[in-house]
């Protein structure tokens, strides 16, 4: 609502140039009316959203529920807003790290309750417009631990053995093999208000110099989405009387409320939030599970010798911490410039600039997202239809990138690393 709003001036100053027409041909009974409900219209909404972004762009405090009045100032905002930021990470679990896994914190983190998403519930549920109260005090009673409560997530963990054989050379010059045996936590299933999580592990064994290590690494998330009777945000507007439409407010909100350096993650998530769909049309091809995908790699040539494949799918070792991070795809290192081609049909649903990927393009392809990040240029716009093996863009080494190379990741229904599985897994007896 926000953002449309917003960028729909154009349409606007149109639709006064045609009321203009109409009243200097004397149409006033059409005109007037029309033109007293629009300012209608136009002022409520500056009051209840404009004023208070305007007072976020000059004080620098986001400013919720804050109007110019006495009854509310910009220091109760500024409250709200480390309430939100701290509720948002509560329950992710131990932030200690654990042998070669990540902590509980760390695989939680990517299903929390996003703070924004929150703040706009909170906003949305105390709004004198759409709650039709009188009294705008008791209006201003943010509740954001009830509300956490009622959409917040559930975590299940189990337990997992990491298997570490360490080679070392003894006193009598013989090489020692010594196993070390660690229990580690690893996610196993999330419940959030709109879907369920289940995780998928493999058996993995990777090699790190004299050390060899025995784990299970995430191969894959599935993901149900929740009828709208148990869909708890759904719920919780029930319960103030409102219909499940406002959450299009919340979602708008939710995105307005978002740091500039998270926005367009923020757009991409909400867009799917209760299982919505995307306003990109979706090819006219079935959705196929991964054994019959035709789909084939988005480098030409031959692996290892035209390209390389420097970083699988999972748990590695971030290259610029150092620690055991989770990689929501596979990185394939070429020159800049190498042609990228779209791997099967599909739909442009994304092509700008994605904080981390640097120039991003998303693909849909039915059920099936697909990314392609760190471009060094970006070939198509967003609704363009593309054939597969056409042309999409160009290796490069935007956004946070250690050299030239193609980050390419895979989401089922929605962008999100919930969503991520090993895009090497849709290739065609491996791939081309």
């Amino acid at each position: 609502m926000i953002g449309g709003f917003l960028h729909t001036g154009g349409e606007i100053v149109r639709f006064f140039y045609l009321l203009w027409q109409k009243l200097k041909t004397g149409c006033l009974i059409a005109g007037i009316p029309l033109l007293l409900l629009l300012g209608t219209v136009f002022m409520t909404f500056t009051v209840v959203f404009i004023l208070p972004m305007t007072y976020f762009e000059k004080e620098g405090v986001l400013a919720f529920f804050t109007t110019g009045d006495s009854e509310w100032d910009l220091e109760k905002d500024k409250e709200l807003a480390e309430r939100y930021q701290r509720l948002s990470v509560e329950n992710l679990g131990s932030q200690e790290e654990q042998m070669y896994t990540p902590s509980q914190h760390d695989q939680a983190y990517p299903y929390r309750v996003p703070w924004a998403l929150l703040a706009a519930i909170d906003r949305v549920l105390a709004d004198p417009m759409i709650l039709s109260n009188k009294d705008v005090r008791k209006l201003r009673n943010p509740a954001p631990e009830k509300h956490y409560a009622a959409v917040k997530p559930y975590y299940y963990w189990r337990d997992s053995t990491v298997l570490v054989k360490r080679t070392t050379v003894g006193s009598d010059g013989k090489r020692v093999t010594v196993t070390e045996t660690y229990t580690v936590k690893l996610l196993d299933q999330v419940e959030t208000y709109k879907a369920v999580y289940r995780l998928r592990y493999r058996q993995s064994t990777t090699q790190h110099g004299d050390v060899t290590v025995h784990q299970e690494k995430l191969d894959s998330v599935e993901i149900d989405f929740l009828p709208d009777e148990q869909n708890r945000l759904y719920e919780l507007l029930i319960t103030y009387g409102l219909p499940k439409q406002d959450r299009q407010l919340i979602q708008e909100l939710a995105i307005t409320y978002s740091d500039e350096t998270e926005r367009e993650e923020m757009e991409e998530l909400l867009r799917h939030y209760g299982n919505a769909s995307d306003s990109v049309p979706i090819p006219p091809h079935p959705d196929l599970p991964p054994t019959q995908w035709k789909g084939s790699l988005p480098l030409a040539g031959k692996m290892g010798r035209d390209f390389k494949l420097t970083s699988h799918f999972g748990y590695r070792n971030d290259p610029f911490t150092g620690k055991t991070a989770y990689h929501d795809g596979v990185d394939l290192a070429a020159p800049t410039g190498t042609p990228v081609y779209a791997p099967l049909d599909g739909v442009v649903a994304f092509a700008g600039t994605m904080r981390g990927y640097g120039n991003t393009i998303l693909l849909r392809h039915g059920g099936v997202l697909t990314l392609y990040g760190h471009l060094h240029v970006i070939g198509v716009v967003k609704g363009q239809a593309v054939k597969k093996g056409e042309t999409i863009g160009q290796v490069g080494s935007t956004g946070r990138s250690t050299g030239p190379h193609l980050h390419w990741g895979a989401y089922r229904s929605a962008f999100g690393k919930q969503n991520a599985f090993d895009p090497m897994s849709l290739l065609n007896n491996g791939g081309d």
